[in-house]
């Protein structure tokens, strides 16, 4: 089967240009080089301080002294290879998140134009309805809900333009964006079957909780003709074999075989209460839950609820015989379905909602789209035929729709914090600590260790070593938010601390020990005992300050 007709071929083109130019063209509006910290996630700073440690350090590092293997692998080595290039080219290091956006853009481009091969394999032609995929349906019912229940439309998460946050949400999408082609499309020979455990592999290293959804693309192949059988055993066996090496690699380096971040924000195998309690409120009193805490629940909810719809559906349609053509696609979208299940079931159950960002749904987002599309040619008349031609009216319509969507929902907003303390503040802390060696306990996710290059441990922990976390309470500790993260800083000599994107109250130059303690109290609750505090650099206008501990070293007994 040819991948695309002409016709096809343009319509897909236009849905990369879809995805990619709105995000473009806002950038360029203004001053780009502060309007893309728009874009970036507070934690896009824990995967760019690592990367650089890693070029300027030599070591794989938070803090540039101590082990981490706090991220997902593959957007990690992603960003070190950006950091080599600007340090090797000698450039200002905003080129580092600016290229990790542009980076983001293409990766979210790539998704696009994978998904529409794979949409023309699975389907036998490309519906003008795909051009919507940049917004996705998953927007639409996640935003109808937020705004009929709390008046706002909420984040852009949903959208492949909220992909591109400086994350490892646009590699997730591109990633299984090639699987899904390769699913299809993949020669069921050796060498087939290898690339196509490579991209499964690339799937579970960009977003490590997505090995559910690369274990059922594979699997689903099982239940195929002896030929995709082997092909599908070969693949999976690729898989298990670098995801082996991987652990490994992790155990060698710093003593576990999952990252630390996940071990910290995961109770398995206990069961977190706070995302039932959530549900709970979401079905019996809506509008008591904040917004914030509505979205993060509607982001794991409704693409459960659609893959359900989508398993009884094929369930159902499973004791009916059906064409060689239209089985291999049903294996596809239930196997999705089940990845998406999986993943709903185990963030549900074992990871407390306040650790759960946007970003841990990209797939589970594009699956509602998925979904949408395939009642779209089951139930709309004539969508099973293939046209002769791509209408230029409904293309236009189309295009219409997705840059309203854009505009609507999607479009960078005005809250430049992270570009303020980046190009404002960080300059003037640099002058005033230029010359002094110090270093602190960052209670962000980032943005002032990369910002100002002063030495930080990671306050929220999940990028220390695994020796922090165990001096400091532990893992259940971590989990129960009572570790001692900064009493331990202070033993090893970060004996400041700081925070900007997370409450805390108001100090002035003036704040004695015992106010700045009240002010911080959300930060070292239980820590610092016998220890004065003292405001080492204060921004009055901004409120964000790096208090000093001074504490008396502990009697001998």
């Amino acid at each position: 089967m040819e991948p695309l007709t002409r016709d096809e071929r343009r319509t897909a083109l236009l849905a990369v240009a879809l995805t990619i130019l709105p995000v473009a063209l806002d950038l360029c509006h203004g001053r780009p080089e502060r309007r893309m910290f728009s874009l970036l996630a507070a934690d896009t700073f824990y995967y760019l301080t690592v990367a650089r440690h890693v070029v300027v350090d030599g070591i794989v590092s938070f803090d540039g002294e101590h082990p981490t293997n706090g991220f997902h692998p593959l957007w990690q080595a992603i960003t070190v290879v950006v950091a080599f290039l600007v340090h090797a080219f000698r450039a200002n290091e905003a080129w580092i998140p600016g290229l990790s956006v542009v980076l983001g853009l293409a990766l979210v481009g790539a998704a696009s134009w994978f998904s529409c091969l794979a949409c023309k394999l699975a389907v036998g032609f490309l519906p003008e309805v795909v051009l919507l995929l940049p917004l996705g349906a998953s927007t639409v019912l996640q935003d109808a809900a937020l705004y009929s229940g709390w008046r706002t439309l909420g984040r852009a998460s949903t959208t492949l333009w909220g992909a591109v946050n400086g994350m490892e949400s646009a590699a997730v999408l591109a990633a299984f964006a090639v699987c899904a082609w390769a699913h299809f499309r993949a020669p069921r020979t050796r060498a087939g079957a290898l690339g196509f455990g490579v991209a499964l592999a690339a799937l579970t290293f960009a977003r490590l909780d997505h090995v559910f959804f690369a274990l059922f693309l594979g699997g689903s192949l099982l239940a195929g003709p002896t030929a995709e059988r082997r092909f599908a055993a070969i693949a999976l066996a690729v898989l298990s074999g670098l995801v082996g090496v991987y652990l490994a690699l992790n155990r060698f380096y710093c003593g576990m075989f999952l990252p630390i971040s996940g071990e910290i924000k995961s109770t398995f195998p206990h069961v977190a209460t706070t995302n039932g309690s959530l549900l709970a409120s979401l079905v019996l009193s809506p509008r008591r839950v904040p917004w914030t805490h509505a979205h993060r629940g509607l982001q794991m909810l409704l693409p459960a609820l659609v893959a359900l719809g989508v398993v009884r559906v094929l369930a159902r349609d499973a004791t009916r015989p059906s064409p060689d053509g239209v089985s291999a696609p049903r294996r596809f979208l239930g196997a999705t379905a089940l990845g998406v299940l999986t993943l709903a079931a185990y963030d549900f159950l074992y990871v407390p909602r306040t650790t759960q960002g946007h970003w841990y749904f990209p797939v589970s987002s594009a699956f509602v789209s998925m979904a949408a599309l395939a009642a779209w040619v089951r139930f709309v008349p004539g969508g099973r035929a293939p046209p002769v031609r791509a209408s230029g009216i409904r293309q236009a319509i189309a295009c219409s729709l997705v840059i309203a969507g854009y505009l609507l929902v999607a479009s960078i907003g005005t809250d430049e914090g992270l570009a303020a303390f980046y190009f404002d503040e960080a300059p003037k802390i640099r002058d005033f600590y230029r010359g002094k060696t110090v270093k602190m306990v960052e209670f962000d996710d980032g943005i002032v260790t990369f910002a100002t290059g002063i030495p930080a441990m990671s306050g929220l922990g999940l990028t220390l070593d695994r020796a922090a976390v165990e001096e400091s309470g532990g893992f259940a500790a971590h989990r129960t938010g009572k570790a001692r993260i900064m009493d331990l800083g202070v033993r090893r000599g970060y004996d400041r601390f700081t925070v900007v994107g997370y409450p805390h109250g108001k100090v002035t130059p003036k704040s004695s020990s015992s106010q700045i303690r009240t002010a911080f109290i959300g930060q070292i609750a239980g820590q610092l005992e016998g220890c004065d505090l003292a405001l080492d650099y204060v921004s009055v206008p901004t409120n964000f300050a790096i208090v000093r501990a001074s504490c008396r070293p502990p009697r001998r007994k």
